[in-house]
């Protein structure tokens, strides 16, 4: 993911992200590892999360690593309930049908160079082009 992207995301959910500086990037070694395409389902999650910890006062969720493998996203985190495991199950689901680089309605693919990943039509054609 982009650098202005992540920190987007590091500045919104500090709680999510704990320990985490924004201007340096994340305590996680390898940053947020996924294209821009799946943004705003990381946002989305992210604010889900947030919003099921303050309202049933749950135990602080704290994510330790995001990457994509397989061609979906994988979420690795600490702290949290049954609800906040679906809402992460959701999120991985619909990694499954959107382009990782763009965001656009994807599937998965294997790319020329052997890669699963999970890109749509133009994306795929210019991931092979390189």
């Amino acid at each position: 993911m982009n650098d202005e992207l992540e920190r987007s995301l590091l500045k919104k959910y500090p709680m999510i992200f704990s320990g985490v500086d924004p201007t340096h990037g994340s305590d996680m070694p390898w940053g947020i590892e996924c294209g821009d395409g799946w943004y705003l389902i990381l946002e989305r999650l992210c604010q889900e999360i947030r919003g099921q910890v303050v309202k049933h006062h749950a135990q602080q969720v704290k994510f330790t690593q995001i990457k994509e493998k397989f061609g979906e996203l994988r979420v690795y985190y600490s702290g949290c309930d049954k609800h906040v495991d679906e809402l992460i199950d959701l999120a991985v689901i619909a990694s499954k049908s959107a382009c990782e680089m763009c965001g656009a309605q994807g599937a998965s693919q294997r790319t020329r160079h052997g890669w699963i990943k999970t890109l749509c039509a133009d994306c795929l054609s210019s991931t092979n082009r390189n």
